[in-house]
């Protein structure tokens, strides 16, 4: 069966944490047979830019042509599942704001994508995590191409969001018609979804997250830390960390001896300064450690040494951690969030639901998990969360559910604006991923901070094979910035500035500017209309002077023979590559994130190789 799954959320090289769960079902979905590629999304930024209509959407059809490439899927090796993944540049302007626009701006890329990928290697169904916009966008392609579509809930703010807007609350209804399947990662998310759409709770199957419990060894408390209470997971307050440190503030009062480890880290550096401060107005900071993110083996590790998994986030449609700790025999005291009611349970055994989301009833349950720490059974926690939540039942569970609806196929072709299906293929996965062996690329970033926080999340900055192209800023030496051994930093402004300097004529020394300003009209007053003349056509000129300098760039990158391409992080970029794509150049089919996942597949093809 060949599955394409819709996920904004999917592991990449600067967030290689995020959309684990959807990973986690890839790979669990490969081992039963099936063949998984994802399309997912990287955040084409056009915050402060000034684009019109008609050039944002010429930047826009220049990627859509790009993304129907083979080259658009590529298979990194040290994040994600394996699976090859593509991903499509998402316009993030300032001025969308709303859910149709979010669809809209997914569906521009996704859909040409889906219809060439679907000419090489035939889509059997199309599986997307949330409803608003992957499900959305992937209901109209399942259509398109006549094949089943499944929807996964896990957004905690779905409720919510379909509660507030009627509109919206009709669209995800079209979700629950037809060869369509809607599916919440627990029972109180499907409950709330159906009271919110005005269903019956029975239309919404529940299927959990799969929880990767071989990476778990279940530990007894003998070989515990017994003051040591651990939480995993971003420190912010929907995630609870505000009612953490109040309840840590409690428990300290009574028991000196209890220390709580956080590992994760803050959506920006000034909450993360926050909850420093407020730790230190609790007095707690000096029983506080708080950790940079840790991967799957590190956070393995951390829940084998821990007394007490505290997960305080008052709102999850699931909770993959506290499904992992009782996987590794950790205890868990939990705020009441709707999935740890499934995870956990309300009888005791993997741990304690608090009565509450206050801080006091959140201690009273870390106090009964302390209390019953010896009379937990770490091999019956493992298995419960095996039997439910292990990768081969869920994947199990999934491919139940896609084979009943593989069995009422739609017919081919059929379906407004429906594709053919292409004849199946005999070669296993879809045609060839990235580039060929032995390309360049040229990474044009205009807009230099979101260049330099997307270069600092990179391990490439050294490669041969890479040219970054930005713009210098004004009076710093052109190039070598960034930390960049082959950075090449431009001056669009350089001809105007040129010009500018040359109808200035001789300086006026001595004189004010408002004095030389006028006397300079008076002494040359062609050169001073000139002037206003070239003002007026300063935005014209830079952005020739600007596709110079990339096709220039893009020359040289290609002079030693090896195919360059052009990366772009965002549409500027693309138009500033007209002149390189009219002489040639090919458009990478994605931005930093495809960059990241090409140079991490072409790094372990070459292990293999070595190997």
């Amino acid at each position: 069966m060949h599955v394409l799954t819709v996920s904004r959320w999917y592991p990449s090289h600067d967030a290689p944490f995020r959309g684990a769960f959807v990973a986690d079902l890839v790979r669990a979905l490969t081992a039963t047979n099936a063949e998984v590629v994802v399309a997912s999304w990287d955040a084409a930024l056009l915050r402060g830019r000034r684009l019109t209509d008609l050039e944002l959407e010429r930047a826009v059809a220049t990627w859509r042509s790009a993304v129907t490439a083979p080259e658009s899927l590529n298979r990194p090796a040290s994040w994600g599942a394996g699976a090859a993944v593509a991903r499509l540049p998402e316009v993030d302007d300032a001025e969308r704001s709303g859910w149709r626009d979010r669809v809209r701006a997914h569906a521009a890329l996704l859909e040409p994508f889906v219809e060439a990928l679907a000419e090489r290697w035939p889509i059997d169904l199309v599986h997307a995590h949330t409803g608003v916009p992957d499900g959305l966008v992937a209901a109209g392609i399942a259509a398109r191409l006549g094949v089943p579509l499944v929807v996964t809930e896990h957004a905690s703010d779905a409720v919510r969001s379909i509660t507030r807007d009627p509109a919206l609350a009709a669209a995800y209804r079209r979700l629950l018609e037809g060869n369509t399947r809607l599916v919440a990662v627990s029972h109180a998310t499907a409950r709330g979804l159906a009271a919110a759409l005005g269903v019956d709770a029975g239309l919404i199957q529940v299927i959990g997250n799969v929880v990767d419990t071989p990476a778990f060894t279940p530990t007894g408390a003998a070989a515990r830390d017994p003051g040591e209470l651990l939480f995993v997971g971003e420190r912010s307050e929907k995630k609870g960390t505000d009612v953490l440190l109040a309840a840590m503030a409690r428990l300290a009062a009574d028991h000196p001896e209890l220390r709580l480890r956080l590992i994760g880290r803050a959506p920006t550096l000034e909450i993360e300064a926050h909850w420093i401060a407020l730790a230190m107005e609790l007095g707690i900071a000096d029983r506080l450690a708080f950790e940079g993110p840790a991967d799957r083996a590190g956070v393995a590790a951390a829940m084998a040494r821990a007394a007490v998994f505290v997960h305080p986030s008052p709102a999850e449609t699931f909770g993959v951690v506290a499904a992992e700790a009782a996987a590794s025999g950790l205890p868990v005291a939990a705020t009441p969030s709707g999935g740890a009611e499934d995870v956990i349970g309300l009888d005791g055994a993997l741990g304690t639901i608090a009565a509450s989301h206050d801080p006091v009833d959140l201690a009273r349950a870390v106090e009964d998990v302390l209390a019953r720490r010896g009379d937990f059974d770490p091999a019956g926690m493992r298995r419960s969360i095996d039997e439910r939540f292990s990768p081969p039942r869920v994947a199990a569970a999934y491919r139940r559910l896609y084979d009943g609806l593989s069995t009422d196929r739609l017919p081919t072709g059929s379906g407004e604006g429906a594709v053919g299906r292409a004849v199946p293929v005999t070669a296993s996965g879809p045609a060839r991923t990235g580039p060929p062996p032995g390309a360049t690329f040229l990474l044009v970033g205009t807009q230099r901070g979101l260049l330099d926080r997307r270069l600092t999340q990179l391990s490439w900055q050294e490669r041969s094979d890479l040219t970054v192209l930005t713009i210098r800023a004004r009076g710093a030496s052109p190039g070598g910035a960034g930390g960049v051994g082959s950075l090449v930093a431009v001056d669009p402004d350089g001809p105007f500035d040129l010009e500018m300097s040359r109808l200035a004529g001789p300086r006026l020394a001595g004189l004010p500017t408002v004095v030389a300003r006028p006397l300079r009209l008076l002494l040359r007053p062609r050169a001073a209309l000139a002037r206003r003349r070239l003002r007026a056509q300063r935005d014209e000129l830079r952005r020739r002077q600007l596709e110079w300098l990339v096709l220039e760039a893009w020359k040289r990158r290609s002079a030693a023979g090896a195919e360059a391409w052009l990366v772009a992080l965002d549409p500027m970029d693309v138009l500033a590559s007209r002149a390189a794509l009219e002489a040639g150049a090919r458009l990478a089919p994605g931005g930093m994130r495809w960059l990241a996942d090409r140079l991490d597949a072409q790094a372990s093809d070459a292990e293999q190789g070595a190997s």
